[in-house]
């Protein structure tokens, strides 16, 4: 599906700490595009100020997610010390696009080593 999703519709994506409206959003902001526009399944959008509400958002909503083997255009959840840091959409062959501070499709275990995450799970929506 990599190959025939409009790719760089999400690279549009310009990166805003609180979720607006396309292309203003946030990481949680652009899985919600992702799945509504490719999976056609409509998620809450959460607005956070900071990572510690982003967790409370995922505490929150995790009970519509369920926990998958790694596989292609689910969420990508990152952690650090069990709390909830940053999410994206795993692509394939261990990409992933994201938003943070830029919008990119980046290398996953780059990505792991570089902000020093303790943890990633993967999932999709019940």
């Amino acid at each position: 599906i990599f190959e025939v999703m409009d790719i760089t519709y999400y690279l549009k994506i310009i990166y805003t700490q609180k979720n607006m409206k396309y292309p203003f959003l946030n990481c949680w902001g652009l899985v919600c595009e992702f799945y509504q526009r490719e999976k056609n399944k409509q998620l809450d959008l959460f607005e956070y100020d900071d990572l510690n509400s982003l967790n409370i958002c995922y505490q929150a909503y995790k009970d519509k997610l369920t926990e998958v083997s790694k596989k292609d255009n689910c969420i990508v959840a990152f952690f650090k010390n069990g709390i909830l840091v940053h999410c994206g959409i795993y692509l394939h062959d261990d990409k992933i696009l994201h938003t943070d501070r830029v919008t990119s499709v980046q290398d996953l275990n780059q990505i792991i080593r570089r902000k020093n995450y303790s943890g990633v799970k993967y999932y999709d929506v019940l």
